[in-house]
């Protein structure tokens, strides 16, 4: 069954799915063909492909201290992509993917604004209805359907059924991460909610989200030092500072050049006195007292 791109090439700058037009694939930025192409490389996985050499092939690297989890970087967004190839319960293959797309989210004044998909509507449609023409044809269950309790969580649901198998497209869409999950299973695994909670937890998306933060706040003081001190250094440079500010008291030299009082005199009325008097007394007997 074919479900990638023409020639079953998987190039990331032109991916798209199912039969979409060529033209209609440009108008999607690197950020959305980035999650078009994770879900080529699954299939490609999925039909005994190279995986690991693929995703390197596309810019994607091993996560730090992961040896399943890949990433790849583009502007403010990462992309994540993980698979699983096994067997289901009966012994059959079992496939199950996942893309997690995120942006830095550490509460400063520097932190990226910019959306984690600059078109996800026009990525959600390419996924649709690309996957209506593989195979029979994937069925739409859920179109960025509200979550009860979560106005916040969107899903979108795409189902192939393959009698005692079938194929699913879930989709998850909030306001600091999107989720991609594809699996190919038993009918029954598929209907089971464990099924994808063992895949879409929370719990590891937030190791994601730590890692993604750090790895942007690395950079980011890497160009900007100045804006990434800690609060204990903050307060070391303001006590410098403080220091470096008071005035220490004048060391009184009558030669020193030092000014009228409106050009920054600083010295005191008993001081300008002495360095009249001694003025006064090298003019009249040199450098000698009268």
């Amino acid at each position: 069954m074919i479900r990638s791109i023409a020639g079953a090439a998987c190039v990331l700058a032109t991916a798209w799915l199912g039969s979409a037009a060529p033209a209609q694939a440009q108008a999607l930025t690197i950020k959305e063909k980035l999650v078009l192409g994770s879900f080529n490389m699954c299939w490609e996985g999925e039909d005994q492909g190279n995986l690991a050499t693929r995703l390197r092939e596309n810019g994607f690297r091993l996560a730090p201290n992961s040896e399943t989890l890949y990433m790849r970087q583009e502007q403010n967004t990462t992309i994540l992509f993980t698979a699983y190839y096994g067997k289901d319960p009966e012994g059959g293959p079992e496939t199950m993917c996942r893309i997690t797309a995120l942006k830095p989210q550490i509460v400063s004044p520097w932190t990226p604004k910019s959306p984690i998909f600059d078109d996800f509507s026009g990525l959600l449609e390419r996924i649709v209805d690309g996957a209506a023409t593989m195979g029979s044809g994937y069925r739409l269950t859920a179109m960025r359907e509200m979550e009860p309790g979560n106005r916040d969580l969107r899903r979108t649901k795409l189902y192939l059924d393959e009698r005692v198998r079938g194929r699913l497209i879930h989709i998850e869409e909030a306001p600091t991460y999107y989720e991609f999950v594809y699996i190919n299973s038993l009918r029954s695994r598929i209907a089971s909610p464990a099924t994808l909670s063992e895949i879409i937890r929370p719990d590891a998306r937030a190791a994601m989200q730590l890692m993604v933060d750090d790895s942007w706040e690395v950079a980011f003081c890497r160009l900007n030092p100045q804006n990434c001190l800690t609060e204990e250094q903050r307060l070391q440079q303001a006590e410098m500072a403080a220091r470096a500010s008071q005035r220490r008291e004048p060391i009184p030299i009558p030669f020193s050049g030092i000014g009228a009082i409106r050009s920054g005199d600083n010295r005191s009325n008993e001081q300008r006195q002495r360095d009249r008097a001694y003025w006064d007394n090298y003019h009249r007997c040199g450098s000698g007292r009268c």
